[in-house]
């Protein structure tokens, strides 16, 4: 078992030894260093400051180890405990709220999961009811991405690129770029609700606010970067 002075103090573990569990939960996830940062909630350069050397404190540990779905007791080198598989994991983490959970695809062909979304804003935000509403056949671009998904437009905010009643497939490990479309996760004050999405064009992060470009209205929203949960990539429509 691991010591409660070693949990109290995670830079004892060597840094070499922290880097390699994070390269193996972060393959097995099928997410990016940033990725898996933002989806804990540290802001982006929380993995790569690990990799820099800078030991981070236990509750920042805890926070990736729930990101990356691992006991914490794993992450900082308990040796009694092993990294679950994939196959494994009965239930995934709903990749909006980050405490939501739906079930395991079912097996088949159709097993990309739809999230259930519904329009709250003139902006094109909606809130996500925590319901995985239908599975699709899952695109050959997301053919073994760990928490995949999909989301039928809600507004018509960015139309004429997405309309209303389209499906979007979203990969959230894939980095974003400039001119990208994304699915935002963004706080909204409450910690008792859902998190707010909005579909959107990233345009650039830049002085601590992301900026995102809106068509039908065209506006720039600019959003603080400590109210951004995580941006994850769209890479494909259907009807």
């Amino acid at each position: 078992m691991t010591s409660h002075a070693a949990l109290r103090h995670p830079d004892r573990m060597t840094n070499d030894a922290l880097i390699n569990r994070l390269n193996q939960a972060l393959t097995r996830a099928g997410l990016s260093d940033r990725a898996a940062s933002l989806k804990a909630g540290l802001g982006t350069d929380a993995i790569r400051n690990i990799r820099r050397g800078k030991a981070p404190g236990y509750d920042r540990l805890q926070r990736l180890a729930k990101g990356l779905d691992v006991t914490t007791d794993w992450l900082i080198g308990d040796t009694s405990t092993s990294l679950p598989s994939t196959a494994a994991t009965a239930r995934m983490e709903l990749p909006i709220s980050g405490t939501t959970q739906f079930q395991a695809a079912p097996t088949g062909a159709r097993d990309l999961p739809v999230l259930g979304a519904a329009m709250c804003g003139d902006d094109g935000a909606f809130d996500f009811n925590g319901q995985v509403i239908e599975y699709i056949r899952r695109p050959q671009n997301l053919d073994g991405v760990t928490g995949a998904y999909a989301l039928y437009v809600t507004g018509e905010s960015m139309a004429p690129r997405y309309m209303v009643g389209e499906i979007v497939h979203v990969h959230p490990g894939k980095p974003i770029s400039p001119g990208c479309y994304v699915v935002a996760q963004i706080r909204n004050g409450d910690p008792h609700t859902q998190m707010r999405g909005m579909i959107k064009q990233y345009i650039k992060r830049d002085n601590d606010i992301v900026s995102l470009n809106q068509i039908n209205p065209q506006r720039m929203i600019n959003i603080s970067s400590s109210d951004v949960i995580a941006l994850h990539r769209i890479v494909g429509s259907s009807e």
